[in-house]
């Protein structure tokens, strides 16, 4: 899967990780709201741009009505808190259920 994170801040388009501004404050191109495929796209190109998630390959992310699901498998607690952190993130969310597992490598 090809993941980036595009950011234009002069047009304010995207955030980057969890350091950025509440959801209400973010813009989105053309002014409209984001549609799922769009927040599931904020959270993929977020997850590959943290060097520590990167590595995890086997995080999947579902989006249905703004209502996030992450499932998958990572190698610690560590990265699935911070992968929900990032779900948390994104625009126009109203949920995160993060069903992601655990194991040890």
């Amino acid at each position: 899967m090809n993941r980036k994170l595009v950011v234009d801040t002069d047009r304010g388009d995207f955030v980057k990780g969890p350091e950025g501004p509440p959801p209400e404050q973010r813009g989105w191109p053309g002014g409209l709201p984001p549609t799922d495929q769009d927040i599931a796209d904020y959270i993929t190109n977020a997850l590959s741009n943290d060097s520590h998630l990167a590595r995890e390959t086997d995080i999947h992310v579902q989006v249905h009505g703004g209502h996030v699901t992450l499932t998958g498998v990572v190698h610690s607690e560590r990265a699935k808190t911070a992968a929900g952190n990032y779900a948390w993130t994104a625009p126009a969310i109203r949920d995160v259920s993060n069903k992601i597992q655990v194991k040890d490598r």
